[in-house]
């Protein structure tokens, strides 16, 4: 399975916001978890966006066979949004969730953490269809309720040098790369490239904390450049 990092969906909504102002033409479900949603526009031509709740979303040229008898839910988006058209795509602050925007009023709030979730909300916020109910401490996912988001992680990416600085210098962890991974949201992968690219040791603690800052902040701006990463017992896939 897949795990994703808040960074991931960063690198996740760049690569989708090509489908901004196309045209929904056909939803399906392949799969309890998965839908496929078939735009097109004059600028992009056809596009399949490919959504696996809790494990991402991407662009698919793979026509996925569809249910002979659609769920309820898969249903219930064709009835508001075929035919709308995607007015924007973006990632809430720094959290593993996707925003998709619709021309009606409508968004779709792909959540892409724990067991996921894709959910459908009016313009009041309002949950109008589901593809499953979760209860959660903080919050209750639940047709007919307010969608609320879950409580807000940190976004280094908003961070100055000096709240940088601080953050990192009161943090428990005994490492660079956990401080990074841990305390500022980035996950193993990411703390790990920082480490790296700033020429650290980091399995040390006592760096140069602003130069971590520095490299930190070209992550956003990386070139999108898909590969997989093979550890031998398991396999990551990186945007860059």
């Amino acid at each position: 399975m897949i795990v994703l990092s808040a960074v991931d969906t960063r690198f996740i909504v760049r690569e989708l916001k090509e489908l901004e102002n196309a045209i929904v033409e056909k939803i399906y479900q392949p799969a309890e978890k998965e839908m496929i949603i078939a735009v097109h526009s004059s600028s992009v031509g056809k596009k399949l966006l490919r959504i696996v709740a809790g494990q991402g979303a991407n662009l698919t040229k793979e026509k996925a066979e569809a249910k002979a008898n659609p769920s309820p839910f898969c249903m219930t988006l064709r009835k508001y949004l075929k035919q709308s058209r995607i007015t924007n795509i973006a990632q809430q602050e720094f959290e593993r969730i996707i925003e998709i925007a619709f021309s009606n009023g409508y968004r779709l709030i792909l959540e892409l953490f724990s067991k996921g979730n894709i959910i459908l909300i009016d313009k009041d916020g309002k949950i109008t269809a589901l593809l499953e109910r979760q209860e959660w401490k903080h919050r209750t996912i639940e047709k007919g309720k307010i969608y609320v988001y879950p409580p807000q992680t940190i976004n280094p990416f908003k961070l100055s040098e000096e709240e940088f600085r601080d953050r990192y210098n009161h943090s428990d962890k005994e490492s660079a790369v956990k401080i990074l991974a841990s305390d500022f949201a980035l996950g193993g992968k990411y703390a790990e490239e920082v480490c790296a690219l700033a020429k650290i040791d980091k399995r040390t603690r006592r760096v140069d904390s602003i130069k971590l800052w520095r490299i930190m902040q070209t992550l956003e701006s990386k070139k999108l450049n898909p590969n997989i990463i093979d550890k031998g017992v398991k396999k990551e896939i990186s945007p860059i």
